[in-house]
């Protein structure tokens, strides 16, 4: 049988288990804010100051089998006669506490949500199989941040600054 200890222990590990819906949606849409206002004010800022780069904002529902629908806003990053696209995906996804995507014509590349120390999906793969994931947020509050996906030489995630997002835009819209 069981101590006290040990069952406040379990019942403590259980709570931060538990999946709570409308939190995990609100916390997306603040992270997915907080990418936009680094792009608005930081990494492109100078072209956006200097009418060389123009933003619109777009509503998009998104639905989620586990979230159900919300809306959520998207970004148009217009620079002279190309529209390239930052589309939010999910909250609820594999690998990742959300997702972003970068799209122009038929090509994306994409941005995830990851704590920090994540560099690669192995390390991933690594945190989520060395503990009990639950769906969504944590409970606890932990510390994440966004990262580009790189493909090449080989898969791995990169901490976002003001020249990585301006190279992945030309990249993406040279092909």
């Amino acid at each position: 049988m069981e101590d006290f200890k040990d069952f406040v222990k379990r019942e403590n590990r259980n709570r931060e288990l538990q999946f709570y819906p409308d939190d995990t949606k609100r916390k997306y849409i603040e992270y997915v804010n907080r990418f936009y206002q680094r792009v608005e004010q930081e990494w492109l800022f100078p072209f956006i100051n200097n009418n060389e780069i123009k933003i619109i904002d777009l509503e998009r529902p998104i639905i989620e089998k586990l979230l159900g629908q919300y809306t959520i806003k998207e970004k148009v990053i217009v620079i002279g006669n190309r529209n390239i696209c930052l589309r939010p995906v999910g909250a609820i996804l594999s690998g990742s506490y959300g997702r972003i995507d970068m799209i122009y014509e038929a090509r994306t590349e994409m941005f995830i949500l990851v704590e920090p120390s994540i560099r690669t999906p192995k390390q991933m793969l690594d945190r989520i199989g060395s503990q009990q994931m639950a769906c969504g947020f944590p409970n606890s509050e932990i510390n994440l941040e966004w990262k580009y996906v790189s493909k090449y030489p080989q898969l791995n995630y990169e901490t976002i600054n003001s020249n990585i997002f301006q190279r992945i835009l030309m990249e993406i819209t040279h092909g």
